[in-house]
């Protein structure tokens, strides 16, 4: 009975220290094990691939270092602002019933150089403060209300930069928008002041349609093709009263706008193109000469490499040609070209350095001449509220003396609150 019970307990021991192998396992070979390990280990180096493309996919539609920043096709749309705006790091409220979104801007300017022609003598200036009021009325509008405080080279006045309200959703594939609005002929005059990659709008912008661009009363409506090259077409009607230059002051009549659109993304949103194409036609209003009808066309090119979510390269151009009423019928044209790289510094905070060649001729029937500049332009982030900018440019063209044409520019913009995409 002892000698039953001593061998009933050691298989017992037995079975439990030492399990059998799964019938699997114990048929499987070396050579077997060997190759099943293998093919595991490719299909997860498959499956680690495939993650990593959709990581650096993703990477590119991040928003850099410090600041909120609207899509690849934002950027480079005419709907929407694709010029850099005021870093914030804060999410939008949503824009509700109750909660608008709020922004107070300021563009602080110091100008060290002299142009008998272009900028007054050493000065310094805050340009511009401006407060940004922008609410969603329902789901399918909303109000966007800007008014400035302006202060220019002989003036200081107070003014309503923009306000309307826009259906963007009241109707599939259109956008209606009817105030005080800046028209997107190109990004550069469809954005403010403290938006620009640079320190002023381009020569040509504020020749042709004054120190504030072109800016109008009016609306326009969008509708957005159903074909290939993400097309839009834009037709708008505005009065003249804000403008200069090409369109007289004060204005004459009304002013028509029309614009087509196209943009191609490829290689996953890494190299963008984009271009579109306007035509205005206005009265034009020239003492002692009375009104006349002012033809302008214009083109805009820009194409856009995103290496990765913090470093871009991006060049954008214009051309700008009117046919003016006066005396007699006259011929103008301009345009300017901008290159622009964006890194990021040791703690992830936005840097930029540029080129701008400009030129552009003089609107009116009495300055022939032409006149030129070209700018190089150094940008840093030092918050997510607070960037500086410096800039030299050399004036320099048929109407500019050998004497008082380099010009240093030291600017500052601040923003409290959040500023929401200018789209």
């Amino acid at each position: 009975m002892r000698l039953l019970l001593a061998v009933v307990m050691c298989s017992t021991v037995t079975t439990l220290a030492f399990p059998a192998w799964p019938q699997e396992a114990a048929q499987e070979t070396a050579p077997e094990a060997i190759e099943r390990l293998t093919r595991e280990n490719q299909e997860l180096r498959q499956r680690l691939e495939a993650l990593e493309q959709q990581v650096q996919q993703l990477q590119v539609r991040l928003p850099p270092p410090g600041g909120k920043e609207v899509s690849e096709e934002e950027l480079l749309q005419p709907t929407v602002s694709g010029v850099e705006r005021a870093p914030t790091g804060e999410q939008p409220g949503g824009g509700g019933n109750l909660n608008p979104d709020i922004a107070v801007v300021g563009d602080f300017v110091v100008n060290v150089g002299d142009s008998a022609l272009m900028y007054p003598k050493t000065r310094t200036v805050n340009r511009e403060i401006e407060f940004n009021y922008t609410q969603r009325l329902s789901p399918a509008a909303r109000v966007w209300v800007t008014p400035t405080f302006h202060s220019g080279a002989d003036h200081e006045q107070a003014d309503v930069e923009e306000a309307f309200i826009d259906f963007d959703r009241l109707v599939d594939d259109f956008d209606f928008r009817a105030g005080r609005l800046r028209l997107k002929t190109s990004q550069y005059n469809f954005a403010h002041t403290h938006e620009l990659p640079f320190v002023n709008s381009p020569l040509v912008i504020t020749n042709f349609f004054g120190e504030e661009g072109a800016v109008g009363d009016g609306g326009w409506v969008t509708y957005a093709l159903p074909t290939r090259g993400n097309l839009g077409l834009t037709a708008g009607l505005f009065d003249n009263d804000n403008m200069e230059g090409a369109f007289g002051t004060p204005g004459d009549g009304r002013l028509f706008w029309g614009s087509l659109t196209g943009s191609t993304d490829w290689t996953g949103g890494k190299n963008q193109f984009y271009w579109t194409v306007n035509y205005l036609h206005g009265g034009r209003f020239t003492p002692p000469y009375g009104s006349r009808d002012t033809d302008l066309y214009s083109a805009e090119l820009a194409y856009r490499h995103q290496k990765d979510q913090w470093r871009r390269f991006e060049a954008r151009g214009e051309y700008l040609t009117a046919s003016l009423g006066g005396p007699r019928r006259y011929r103008r044209d301009g345009g300017y070209l901008n290159l622009l790289y964006r890194w990021p510094d040791e703690h992830n905070r936005k840097r930029e350095a540029g080129l701008l060649l400009e030129r552009t001729h003089w609107p009116e029937f009495q300055k022939p001449g032409a006149i030129g500049a070209a700018s190089a332009y150094y940008t840093w982030q030092q918050t997510e509220r607070i960037q500086f900018r410096t800039q030299y440019t050399r004036l320099f063209g048929d109407c500019v003396t050998d004497r008082n044409d380099d010009l240093f520019f030291f600017q500052l913009d601040w923003l409290l609150g959040f500023h929401p995409p200018h789209d």
